[in-house]
């Protein structure tokens, strides 16, 4: 019996071999081992070109599933699509997105994709988990095969029977862990680049979508505060437009901050608006202006106000 074997090879790496059996020995000759060799160089390339269009198609799969999520808008229903396509998108068996809590050290699942199916929100340790790691270290992390392995004590790795993770960090613009991204897979993973690359899409609109709640929500803690403040308060942007009207705003000049929210405050409060077009243009030139102004509430009555 007579064997050749020869090596497929791409630019990087050898990812398979070519064999062919005789059932006699045989010494081939150098011009039949150079014909197989360019038989097996031929058949590189072909296996090549046709992974190269796999991961071309993978890759516009991607663009689209961003593209769907996206225009999902905020909020809750923006994480639940952003899950969803990315574990299709990555052909993985569930993928999460966690709002991470320092103080108690723990990881909130805030949307939660497992073999298509959005699960409840959970809240957990990360000690001992694949995304421990991720957030102490703030980098990508990719365990190819037998994570379960290597984090024995994470049971869900366990029931889910979970075989590979990729995992990333949630940045804030300032640089600070918000939360983390991850998939997981039922099978190894062979290649990771095109799932790093797919899970930076990702995970960079996830960021930007949860920087951008914790600001609403410490503006509306903010504004709870100027809500009890007993001065009326009011702000305004450069075209005299109401943009914020307090609860004491209310009381002094009678209108709900609905009524008056997007309304000229020059045209609003005043009759003769001269004084006030003074103070603005003072208050751009200076940095800050104090006095008194004349201003009327919605029934008309004329108020003295110190500014």
């Amino acid at each position: 019996m007579s064997a050749v074997c020869l090596p497929l090879t791409d630019k990087e790496r050898v990812f398979g071999v070519l064999t062919l059996y005789g059932p006699e020995p045989y010494a081939a000759a150098m011009d039949e081992v150079k014909l197989l060799r360019d038989l097996a160089n031929d058949l590189s390339l072909g296996i090549g070109t046709i992974r190269m269009s796999q991961q071309r198609r993978r890759a516009e799969e991607v663009v689209l599933k961003v593209a769907q999520a996206v225009s999902s808008g905020t909020g809750s229903e923006f994480f639940d699509l952003l899950v969803r396509n990315m574990v299709e998108a990555m052909d993985a068996c569930g993928g999460l997105i966690g709002r991470y809590k320092l103080e108690s050290d723990t990881v909130e699942a805030i949307s939660h994709v497992v073999g298509g199916k959005l699960m409840e929100p959970v809240t957990y340790e990360i000690a001992g988990t694949p995304c421990e790691s991720v957030l102490r270290y703030r980098t990508i992390q990719v365990y190819e095969r037998g994570v379960r392995d290597l984090f024995p004590e994470d049971n869900y790795l366990a029931e889910m029977g979970i075989e590979s993770y990729v995992g990333i960090p949630l940045l804030d613009r300032n640089g600070g862990v918000t939360g983390n991204m991850a998939v997981f897979f039922s099978k190894p993973l062979e290649e990771t680049s095109l799932e790093i690359s797919m899970l930076q899409i990702f995970a960079t609109r996830a960021a930007a979508e949860l920087d951008r709640q914790v600001a609403d929500a410490r503006i509306r803690e903010q504004a709870s505060l100027l809500d009890k403040a007993r001065d009326a308060i009011l702000v305004r942007d450069l075209d005299h437009k109401v943009t914020y009207w307090n609860k004491s705003a209310e009381r002094l000049y009678g209108w709900s901050a609905e009524e008056v929210i997007g309304r000229d405050v020059s045209k609003l409060l005043y009759q003769n608006s001269s004084a006030f077009h003074k103070a603005h243009e003072h208050t751009l030139l200076a940095g800050e202006w104090m006095g008194e102004l004349t201003q009327f509430t919605k029934e008309g009555r004329q108020l003295i106000i110190e500014a």
